[in-house]
């Protein structure tokens, strides 16, 4: 009854006045979805008779045809004309042109139709029309809204949308408004109907790693930056992305980092990866956030666990195991892309690609495999193979005295992709008697400090520099600078010199070079035994040091570096 409507639902002095000066004036009132924002169709019974003249409202209909006549009786018994948006917005116009009041429910996400803009710093999809009837029939416009007053009381309130009446000014303001409404009221803020998930236009898994705009008149991004006076966007969309455990294979995937970066320039990139790796990447711009992934052991999957309270929105897996996937899904990104290589399936990741019969593992470049992978999901930029910079400070990069030659005798895995002992000690008493000035930097992890102790042995020579085990990975990589060319297995480390630029002689016997060959635009040179096939598979020890030290020397002597 009318006093219990008058005792729940007040009508604010601002409304009042608008309702009054808004007589006879063209007017459009945009609703946000609150959860009582079906008591504004109350309005009419607590105002004078006839003072708010006509008044459309624009809605969609429901399928049900019994539901369907129930709305329209409730929604209409004071008054209110329900505009349906199946039969066009012809009754719209036709109100607005005799002064009348049109009421449109304008946050819903507008799918591919509407124009993208920011709200609250992220892409979404929002609808013009309100823009458009305003500017056509120069209507004031109003963001009208029940304000929570207790349970089931509200005020009917509302904001008026400032500026020129002009259909790109009314869509910016009109939902600037509302986020500074949201992010000002904590009360408003759980009110409003989030689950229409205004942003989901860019979610789409095909398109996923790339910014869509069916229409390109429909990008309003530029006009949004502007409105909001930026001169770029905000990384607020949360990418996660596991990176691959071993240094070779992190390398290698930067190429497809700088991509997605530059595909989305909206997304925050976090990466989760090994802690001894988590320095190197601390000294680039190639990431937002790093969260550094424990050693294996109690408390190893809460870590991921406690990680959900962050929420992404996607992650991304260069990892292929279980264990990777067992993270990700306690992590709880709503997207989880993955690359299915065998027939071990991925059920704990919802967006698997799996890679077609017809691409060659063993002719395909990792790097270029993972970027397959990604254009699946959309990604149309392009790899970036230049030179990786580190920002190191001046004290970290000791200045050369000498031409320094580096070399990587050990590996981080597999022990046959190791070139024997000997045989680098053959090559380095060629080296030492062919450039007398220069130095012989060994490089390695403590792991490989007793391999090149062993080296070293019966090479008495204060030209050769024993640093390994003695670097963590950034000292390592400040050092790798200071050489001319390092020469070394097929290991993580040449894959970094190689992304740092410097010339590199990578020697390959089991593996192959076609799948894990050094990627990066600089100097680079592949040496195999005799007879090895291009994919690899001959022994390391078929590789003689005589030949490695004239392919080394012909190349570097090519390029001007000595």
């Amino acid at each position: 009854n009318l006093q219990k409507i008058r005792k729940n639902l007040k009508i604010s002095p601002e409304f009042a006045r608008v309702v009054e000066e808004s007589e006879n004036v063209p007017t459009l009132f945009l609703i946000p979805h609150f959860s009582l924002m079906e008591m504004v169709t109350l309005v009419p019974a607590l105002l004078s008779p006839n003072i708010l003249g006509k008044v459309g409202v624009i809605y969609r209909p429901f399928e049900n045809k019994s539901l369907e006549r129930w709305v329209k009786k409730t929604r209409e018994r004071f008054g209110l004309s329900l505009l349906s948006r199946k039969q066009g917005f012809s009754e719209a116009q036709t109100i607005l042109e005799n002064k009348g009041k049109v009421v449109v429910l304008f946050d819903q996400n507008a799918g591919f139709e509407g124009k993208s803009i920011l709200f609250f710093e992220k892409i979404a999809s929002v609808t013009e029309l309100p823009g458009i009837l305003a500017q056509k029939y120069n209507a004031k416009t109003y963001l009208v809204y029940p304000k929570h007053k207790g349970f089931w009381k509200a005020e009917v309130a509302c904001i008026p949308i400032e500026g020129p009446r002009e259909s790109l000014h009314i869509t910016l303001s009109s939902n600037q408004l509302l986020e500074d409404l949201l992010k000002s009221n904590d009360s408003q803020c759980a009110d409003w109907l989030w689950l229409h998930n205004r942003w989901k236009t860019q979610m789409e898994p095909a398109r996923y790693l790339q910014l869509f705009f069916r229409k390109p008149h429909r990008n309003g991004l530029q006009d949004s930056l502007n409105f909001r006076n930026q001169t770029e966007l905000r990384r607020r969309t949360q990418f996660w992305i596991r990176m691959p455990n071993w240094l070779g294979d992190v390398i290698m995937a930067i190429p497809l980092l700088r991509a997605i970066r530059a595909a989305r320039p909206d997304a925050e990139i976090s990466l989760l990866i090994k802690q001894h790796l988590a320095p190197l990447f601390l000294r680039t711009d190639l990431c937002d956030n790093i969260f550094e992934i424990p050693p294996q052991g109690p408390g190893y999957f809460k870590f991921f666990w406690d990680l959900r309270k962050n929420y992404p929105q996607a992650q991304f897996l260069f990892t292929n195991s279980l264990r990777g996937d067992i993270e990700a899904r306690l992590i709880g990104a709503p997207q989880r892309f993955g690359l299915k290589l065998s027939s071990f399936g991925r059920p704990l990741l919802n967006q698997v690609w799996e890679k077609p019969s017809s691409i060659s593992v063993t002719k395909t470049h990792q790097t270029l495999l993972w970027e397959k992978w990604l254009k699946h999901f959309g990604l149309n930029e392009k790899p970036d193979f230049s030179t990786l910079y580190l920002n190191l400070n001046p004290e970290e990069i000791p200045e050369p005295t000498a031409t320094n030659i580096g070399l990587i005798c050990g590996t981080e895995n597999f022990s046959d992709k190791r070139w024997p002992i000997k045989s680098w000690q053959l090559l380095i008493n060629r080296l030492l008697l062919f450039y007398p000035h220069a130095n012989i930097l060994l490089f390695g992890t403590k792991k490989d400090a007793s391999l090149t102790n062993e080296l070293t042995k019966n090479i008495p020579s204060d030209k050769i520099i024993n640093l390994a085990g003695t670097t963590d990975l950034v000292q390592f990589a400040a050092r790798l600078l200071q050489c001319k060319a390092v020469i070394g297995n097929d290991t993580g480390g040449i894959h970094l010199a190689n992304a740092l630029g410097i010339p590199v002689c990578v020697l390959y016997g089991p593996t192959n070079p076609i799948r894990t060959g050094p990627i990066f635009d600089a100097p680079k040179c592949i040496i195999q035994p005799q007879n090895c096939p291009p994919t690899g598979g001959l022994s390391m020890e078929l590789l003689h040091p005589d030949a490695v030290f004239e392919k080394f020397n012909t190349f570097f002597s090519e390029l001007g570096h000595f």
